[in-house]
Parts: structure tokens; sequence; C-alpha cells
């Protein structure tokens, strides 16, 4: 299945630092075992490129809110508790630290009227929170 990814993501997925992407799913279309062509621009423009292929190995569900000036997120059961821990996920995501990863999101999370996300983790190696 495509999967679109800006600019920024490439270098990350390629040099394997970036080991999963963050997505909505309402239509519950992602499963283990999945083919991921990976690409950059839009599908029909000039600026189209596929960057990589990858099986999708697992998904986890995700759950994000923006309470109190900070995200908080849930991996599953899991909440993602201290510093560290949140650092380490936003790598795995393919920022450079939290802060980047919080400045990415915010405006996603706050324009849901209860300043919440809900979506899916897609996994392309054997990592799992």
């Amino acid at each position: 299945m495509i999967i679109g990814f800006k600019k920024q993501f490439v270098e990350p997925i390629l040099q394997g630092t970036k080991v999963h992407t963050i997505r909505e799913d309402k239509a519950n279309r992602w499963k283990a075992g999945m083919v991921m062509h990976m690409y950059t621009g839009g599908r029909f423009s000039k600026e189209y490129r596929q960057f990589a292929e990858k099986q999708c190995i697992s998904v986890q569900d995700i759950f994000m809110t923006y309470y109190n000036a900070k995200i908080e997120v849930t991996i599953d059961e899991s909440y993602l508790f201290g510093y560290s821990e949140r650092l380490n996920f936003a790598i795995r995501d393919g920022f450079k630290d939290w802060d980047d990863f919080e400045n990415y999101w915010i405006p996603v999370i706050t324009a849901d009227t209860n300043r919440t996300f809900r979506g899916i983790v897609i996994h392309w190696t054997d990592l799992k929170y």
C-alpha cells in the first residue's frame, strides 16, 4: 500500500532512525504483513518519488492529548512516562527531540475540539511499546 511522507522524514527512514510512523486509520486498513510503498510528493505530481519499500511488522493504537501545555502519549495501554521515554519515542518517529515532536503535533492535536488524537503506530521493525 502507498504511504506518503514529508521530505523531512526520508533520511531518518533510510538511515534507520525512524522506525515507525503515526497515522489516523479510521478505515482500519493497516495490518501486519502489508508492503508499504513509501513516497514523497503528490502521487500525480512531478515531485512524486518512491524512496523505500518496507513491510508492516505490527500496528499499535496511539492516543495523544494536549493537556497542561504538553502532549501526553499512550500506546496500547502503556503511558509514555518520563522525558527519556518520550525522547526515544520522538527520535524513533523521525524527530530530533521531544520539542521537535511537540512542535509538529501540537497544531494537529489542538485542531481537534477535544484536543486529542487517536490513531495507530505503524512499525516496520520488531520494536513495540
